[in-house]
């Protein structure tokens, strides 16, 4: 598994739209254009990389069957802590691929994006203070179930988990298992009111 290599680079940043004259009192409100945007990004827009080992809190991996608690179709989650000197090329390459995607849409739709969606899968940890604890907490979805274009089939999906053998894992692991993650983050779209935002899902886990 290689690590991707990615160049230090600012965080997308937003700019408040200036203010007009005030609609009189009862004034209907102008309704916004729609934006025309299918949600879709090329392929190269995405940054793949590979963690180094972290502690792993309440994975749900296979063998284990995926969650179903917000996805009838079921999805395979991960959170991985790892100090924020490991995770800041990631973050970094996330920051990059959050201004590229941007800059995708706005080609595309004809306006820049609405918003950009506040939750990122990655986040500081902090204490029972409030405290950062100068380690990151690093979010992985996948979901277990997909559905072919062409057929309209529902097909299932898994995650390899493997151990230093490369050999696949049988017994399911918990909180506090030590594991690395090659992964890739993707720029996503649905809604005006979710924004631009980045999902990060796991390609393999290595225990």
């Amino acid at each position: 598994i290689n690590a991707v290599m990615t160049k230090n680079s600012k965080a997308p940043t937003t700019t408040p739209a200036k203010t007009g004259t005030k609609p009189a009192i009862g004034a209907p409100k102008a309704k916004a254009k729609p934006i025309k945007f299918d949600g879709k990004f090329p392929r190269e827009l995405r940054a793949e990389f590979t963690t180094t080992k972290g502690d792993a809190i309440w994975p749900v991996l296979p063998p284990a069957p995926p969650d179903t608690k917000f996805n009838q179709g079921g999805d395979y989650r991960l959170k991985l802590r790892v100090s924020l000197a490991d995770a800041q090329p990631i973050i970094d390459a996330g920051a990059a691929l959050h201004q590229e995607a941007a800059e995708h849409f706005e080609k595309m739709a004809g306006v820049t994006p609405p918003k950009f969606c506040e939750s990122l899968p990655y986040s500081h940890e902090t204490d029972d203070q409030g405290k950062e604890t100068g380690n990151v907490i690093l979010s992985f979805k996948n979901p277990a179930t997909g559905k072919s274009m062409k057929t309209n089939q529902v097909y299932s999906r898994s995650v390899p988990v493997i151990d230093t053998r490369k050999q696949p894992v049988t017994k399911q692991g918990g909180g506090g298992s030590i594991l690395r993650v090659s992964a890739v983050l993707s720029p996503f779209y649905k809604t005006a009111e979710i924004g631009l935002g980045l999902s990060c899902r796991m390609n393999v886990v290595k225990v």
